[in-house]
Formats: structure tokens, C-alpha cells, sequence
């Protein structure tokens, strides 16, 4: 488990030990709606996270409050406390340098805890060892090979589609290398990782989500379920877990005026749950401040009619007074 600091943050350090400098950082807040799953989503290698992951222990009337994460040994983070309910939540973590002189440097021996689970493979049809090897033929670098499957995949032999027009049999890998050539990332992904692992190169397939539609109206991005992706990370000693993608590019949607009031929609409902519903401290700090500002117009506002209605009426009064003094 990993507990909050006083501060609230929780700091998660180097999540996949690696050793060379680090591009840049990104500060970012999730809006995570419903998931039937209990893990985290974040980009890059997470520094340190942030949200309502919380609990309560003890008896009722002696209870505790907790805040902590799950960790297992991939580096995937688990949040116990609200899971298949909607969360918001803060990060910071730093993206990584692709240092590609160094990663065809990078040696083949790998720690045994790496090759235990990232080599396991079972019984394969024999043309998938071939078509690695042939595939590879010329790289003599585990970069290089894992670039060299990651653009065969990607070239126009094999298409990108949701729609399997053939059924894949209890075999379904050599299927879609060797007769459809075409399936979803989750076909492209796996293929890649088994690959790699029969030519002793540790790899794991990854799912998660790509990063969206940037919406203009709120400088956010939208994140569907139809962005859920699959994609490949090799080891390379020294440097960790290098991500690659083997899935062609889908074709891109039309966007016009129905595209433009989902982007309204979603700035709405983004708003409404920022300031609404998950109405934390650091909104009730600015809005108070607002209301303050505001407080101080009004009441100045205030004082500065009542004063000119004051001398107004004092002037009326000795007007009055002057005109009936004879009386």
C-alpha cells in the first residue's frame, strides 16, 4: 500500500526504476467517470497522485480515515476505495526521454524477475518463430528488431478494423498474421509481444487509453471509451519499460456541427462536476474569494450611494429650510 503524506499527496517514486533522465514534467487533473475497474489511469511514469482515495477503519465511533493506493509488481495502480464510482484526482509525472543511440546499446541480459514472467510464452504455431526471425533478419539490436515487428505490423499488409469479418478459430493469433491480416489493436499488440518474447526479448502487452479529443471550450481532453487501447513496452536494461505501438492508424471521423455541441455538452458536465459535485477545498478557497472581492464592490458600492443620498438629502433640507424662513 502506499499511504498519503500530510500534505495529502502520494508520493509513488520511480515506478519502473529507470536510470536515464527524464524529458519534462506534467501536471494534470482526471475527471474519471464510472469504470468497472478499480485501477488508476495516468500518464508517463506518475511522481506523486492526489484525490479523494479514502476509506474508513475502526467502529463507528472510533473511525479512521485512510488514504492510500494499491501498487503490484507491473507498476499499475490500484485505487481500493472507489472503484465503479466517479473520481477526481491530481498527478504529477515525468515523461521520458527516447534515447534510441542508447537503447540499441542497451545489453540482452536481463534480470531473472524480468525473464520469469515477460518470456513466458505457450505452445505457438511454429510460423510465428519464423516470421519474427525473418522479420529481424537484418537488426542485430533488441531496438531495432522490436522497431522492425512494430513497422511490419503497421505497413499496408494489415488493416485496422473492429469489424472481424472471419471467425478467428481457437487459434486466433496465426490466424491474423497468416489469413485475416486484419483485427483491432488487441491483435496487433499481442502479436507483437509474442513475437518479441520468442526471440528472447521481454515484452508485455499494455491496455489503456489513447489521449483523446482536445476540447478548445475548456482546454481539456475527452477521453471516450472508444479511445481504450492496446499497445507493446519492451525491457531494455538501464532503461526500463520503452513503450511501442504496432497498431495502424483507424480512420479518421468526419467532425461538423454535432461534433461541436458534444464538445459543448462535455464542457458542461465537466464544469458542473468540477465546481458542483466534486467541490473540493481549492474551489471553495477561490470561490470565496470571489464572493470577498465581490463583497468588498458591494459594500463600497453601498457606502458610496448612501453617502450621495446623504448629501442630497441634507441639501434638500436646507434648501427647504432657506425657502420657508419667512414663514
Amino acid at each position: 500500500a502506499l499511504p498519503a503524506n500530510a500534505d495529502g499527496w502520494i508520493y509513488l517514486g520511480e515506478t519502473n526504476h529507470r536510470s536515464e533522465p527524464l524529458s519534462g514534467g506534467l501536471l494534470y487533473t482526471v475527471m474519471l467517470e464510472p469504470l468497472a475497474t478499480d485501477v488508476l489511469f495516468v500518464p508517463g511514469n506518475p511522481i506523486s497522485l492526489q484525490g479523494n482515495f479514502s476509506g474508513q477503519s475502526g467502529s463507528a465511533f472510533g473511525a479512521v480515515h485512510t488514504t492510500y493506493l494499491f501498487r503490484d509488481s507491473t507498476g499499475s495502480l490500484f485505487n481500493p476505495f472507489h472503484n465503479y464510482t466517479a473520481i477526481r484526482y491530481s498527478g504529477f509525472s515525468r515523461l521520458p526521454a527516447l534515447d534510441v543511440a542508447k537503447l540499441r546499446d542497451s545489453p540482452t541480459t536481463y534480470p531473472d524477475a524480468v525473464t520469469h514472467v515477460y518470456l513466458e510464452l505457450p505452445q505457438l504455431d511454429e510460423r510465428i518463430p519464423a516470421l519474427a526471425k525473418q522479420i529481424t533478419a537484418n537488426e542485430n539490436n533488441a531496438y531495432d528488431k522490436a522497431h522492425a515487428i512494430e513497422m511490419y505490423l503497421r505497413s499496408n499488409r494489415f488493416t485496422y478494423t473492429l469489424n472481424l469479418q472471419s471467425k478467428p478459430g481457437d487459434d486466433p493469433l496465426p490466424h491474423f498474421l497468416f489469413e485475416s491480416r486484419a483485427g483491432h489493436c488487441e491483435y496487433f499488440a499481442s502479436s507483437m509481444a509474442v513475437m518479441l518474447r520468442a526471440l528472447g526479448i521481454p515484452s508485455r502487452e499494455v491496455n489503456g487509453f489513447l489521449p483523446g479529443e482536445y476540447n478548445d471550450l475548456g482546454g481539456d481532453y475527452i477521453v471516450r471509451a472508444s479511445d481504450a487501447h492496446s499497445w507493446v513496452e519492451v525491457f531494455f536494461p538501464g532503461s526500463g519499460w520503452i513503450v511501442f505501438d504496432p497498431t495502424p492508424d483507424a480512420p479518421e471521423g468526419t467532425s461538423g456541427l454535432l461534433s461541436r455541441l458534444e464538445k459543448y455538452a462535455d464542457w458542461f458536465e465537466l464544469t458542473w462536476n468540477d465546481w458542483v459535485i466534486s467541490y473540493d477545498f481549492a474551489h471553495q478557497a477561490a470561490l470565496t474569494q470571489t464572493l470577498q472581492r465581490g463583497s468588498r464592490t458591494w459594500i463600497e458600492s453601498s457606502r458610496e450611494w448612501f453617502e450621495r443620498k446623504q448629501e442630497h438629502g441634507k441639501t434638500w433640507i436646507k434648501s427647504w429650510q432657506f425657502q420657508h424662513a419667512g414663514l
